[in-house]
């Protein structure tokens, strides 16, 4: 924050790497794990893709985060992506309709039908938790990371790609992903990023040991009295200091 009133931040080693430490004000008080954790209530109910207007057939990208936080690059990425995953849509939040309409025009300017993006309805969290399973792969976003967005997909049982940069905003997803116990999901280029899309949205059945993993929610992304108890001893740390 740079500013001497914030003396301390709560981070982990995926966010705050020790070689970027150097550039934080605070003073790094480092958690074992992710730096967030939340328990959340999921629907039970069964959704078809028809239910919300997917196509039955064909893989599902996805990505919830909100639209500000799509760079003309990341996009460009995007559109290759489906160009080569023969039959894929992309899944977006709805938002308004001038936004909506840029990024249809944007996606035919680079080859790509305008309806292969589809944009999701606001629905109650439960049922937006449950949503996430329709999807095959969430694509996360560069600049700006999915933060709870991220948690919610791995909650549902949907697997996230990311690719880290050097900013607190553009690490969190690496955090989350660790955390998780999917770091096979953390790219290192935005080359190895493409190819991991393109390779799981034609080998879907890739993709399945990783959904099963999330589903038993075992890792410590999911574990709350761990959390507590790792929040506890930084916070006993910090008043000793």
């Amino acid at each position: 924050m740079g500013g001497d009133f914030i003396q301390y931040l709560l981070t982990d080693k995926w966010v705050v790497p020790p070689e970027l430490a150097e550039h934080y004000s605070e003073k790094i008080i480092y958690l074992p794990h992710q730096f967030l954790c939340s328990p959340m209530d999921i629907s039970q109910k069964h959704f078809s893709r028809a239910y919300f207007d997917l196509p039955e057939e064909g893989f599902i990208f996805a990505c919830f985060n909100r639209h500000y936080k799509i760079t003309p690059e990341l996009f460009d990425i995007w559109m290759r992506i489906l160009q080569q995953v023969e039959g894929s849509v992309l899944l977006l939040s709805f938002t308004v309709e001038e936004a909506m309409e840029n990024l249809r025009q944007s996606a035919k300017n680079r080859g790509v039908k305008p309806e292969r993006l589809i944009f999701a309805q606001k629905i109650p969290h439960p049922e937006y938790l449950a949503r996430f399973s329709l999807a095959n792969l969430a694509l996360d976003t560069l600049i700006y990371n999915g933060g709870s967005t991220t948690v919610c997909a791995l909650y549902a049982g949907l697997p996230v790609l990311t690719k880290p940069g050097s900013t607190n905003a553009s690490r969190m997803g690496a955090s989350i992903c660790a955390s998780a116990g999917i770091e096979e999901m953390i790219c290192h280029s935005l080359e190895e990023y493409e190819q991991k899309a393109v390779f799981m949205g034609t080998h879907p059945e890739e993709l399945l040991p990783l959904r099963e993993k999330l589903k038993l929610r075992n890792s410590p992304l999911f574990n709350l009295p761990d959390f507590v108890a790792s929040l506890e001893v930084a916070l006993e740390e910090i008043w000793n200091r």
